[in-house]
């Protein structure tokens, strides 16, 4: 499903590249990617996706369900749900706290751009 979800993605121009092997850094369970361009700069990776959530706070799903006209098998559904990598504000302010420690003059710049290929 994951997959379904990466590759469904819109294929954008980046601002940055991440390196994915060298500068990488585990902090708090949460994967720190050093920027491609600039070492101080790191992108993040939670490790679990998480639903969407509303501004009302209920989740951002869809389900919907047909079924066929006078009996015949044309039943099914479909099942959406809205995902995202995101960390809460005082995570992200205490991971950037740990990873300052950790890399002195380093920063959080954002969640690690995807990209479809």
């Amino acid at each position: 499903m994951l997959l379904i979800f990466l590759l469904s993605l819109p294929v954008l121009p980046l601002p940055a590249l991440v390196k994915y092997d060298e500068g990488r850094l585990m902090i708090n369970g949460i994967q720190l990617l050093q920027d491609k361009d600039n070492p101080l700069a790191y992108y993040y990776l939670p490790q679990y996706p998480k639903l969407s959530t509303k501004t009302d706070g209920s989740l951002e799903l869809l389900f919907l369900k047909y079924i066929g006209q006078g009996g015949e098998d044309t039943n099914g559904g479909i099942f959406h749900a809205l995902v995202e990598f995101s960390l809460p504000d005082d995570m992200l302010q205490t991971l950037d706290k740990d990873l300052k420690k950790a890399v002195p003059g380093a920063m959080i710049v954002g969640p690690v751009p995807f990209s479809r290929s």
